[in-house]
């Protein structure tokens, strides 16, 4: 169990993977409740091994989570079905999987009392526990055919973000470039997906500024690599949807879920631009988006059309 899905995952590959070459591909079984009625969970867990000294059975969805919708009548059925456990045949081997199983109940409790081990994966903080994702990526990375040095490895790891899944990704993109060597910082910029967070911050950070000179240098750069789209839906509506999250913050003295530095950033801009005329250039920017999917604007890679259009609306907010 645990709140890091793709470590959870990875443990239950490589159990499947070990049983699998111990006892036989036919020896290994998934099932998954509610989509495995009670009836055909209490056949299979008691079929005794055929032709193999164990049968491994992995079942997820039990012990359940609290956001299970499960009535009365079901849980009393499950701790019947838990009580029989007992009397499994000694050649049955079961994997209970949950990401995040609710501990109150009493099949949690039972099941947690009984079994030889718990298995749990914890999601790393980022802050405090950076070096594990680092030692991470290189164990992955020998393991995909290539090296990366600890230098490497936190580049990719700043330019991808700390979602393990994601990482692997870009791993296997540079393992395919790069086998049997080293990856290089150019393979990572070459191949892999920036995080989106560092994709907004160059723009975001230039439009906290309020100067309209470094505002549109930095939308030249994103229109020279990206779609007028893209940049729209990735970079400019982010920083007017920020920019109204820290007015209403201001004005209302509730917490609307803007990180505190992003909104230390955004207060000197909102001296400059009344709320009215936040709204109002949300409103022209979304009439921009939908010009720019129908048409209406060029999506020619400079996308002209499209910057004179915010540079003018910039203007006039910004100075």
């Amino acid at each position: 169990m645990g709140s890091d899905n793709f470590r959870l995952l990875e443990f239950i590959q490589s159990m499947k993977l070990a049983s699998a070459q111990k006892y036989g591909d036919f020896a290994v079984q998934s099932f998954s409740y509610p989509e495995d009625s009670l009836s055909t969970l209490r056949s299979e867990f008691f079929t005794p091994a055929f032709l193999s000294e164990k049968r491994v059975l992995f079942c997820t969805g039990l012990p359940w989570s609290a956001s299970d919708k499960i009535s009365d009548t079901e849980k009393e059925l499950l701790l019947l079905f838990l009580d029989s456990l007992s009397s499994l045949p000694e050649d049955i081997v079961i994997f209970f999987i949950s990401p995040v199983p609710d501990k109150r109940t009493k099949f949690f409790k039972t099941v947690s009392s009984s079994v030889q081990k718990i298995h749990e994966f914890a999601q790393w903080d980022k802050e405090s526990e950076k070096n594990k994702y680092i030692e991470w990526i290189i164990a992955k990375s020998i393991i995909l055919g290539t090296q990366c040095s600890k230098s490497i490895a936190e580049f990719l790891l700043l330019y991808v973000g700390y979602s393990l899944s994601s990482l692997y990704v870009e791993l296997e993109k540079l393992s395919m470039r790069r086998f049997g060597q080293d990856i290089q910082k150019q393979d990572i910029i070459d191949l892999c997906v920036m995080n989106e967070e560092n994709a907004d911050f160059a723009f975001s950070n230039a439009f906290s500024t309020a100067d309209i000179t470094k505002v549109m240098a930095e939308l030249s750069t994103l229109f020279d690599s990206s779609s007028a789209p893209e940049v729209f839906n990735r970079d400019i509506i982010s920083s007017f949807r920020n920019l109204l999250k820290a007015h209403l913050t201001q004005q209302m003295k509730e917490d609307f879920g803007l990180h505190p530095f992003v909104l230390k950033k955004m207060m000197p801009l909102l001296k400059k631009i009344p709320s009215d005329t936040v709204l109002q250039t949300i409103e022209f920017l979304k009439d921009l988006d939908i010009g720019t999917k129908t048409g209406k604007y060029s999506l020619s890679p400079d996308a002209r059309a499209f910057i004179l259009q915010i540079e003018t609306m910039f203007t006039k907010i910004l100075l």
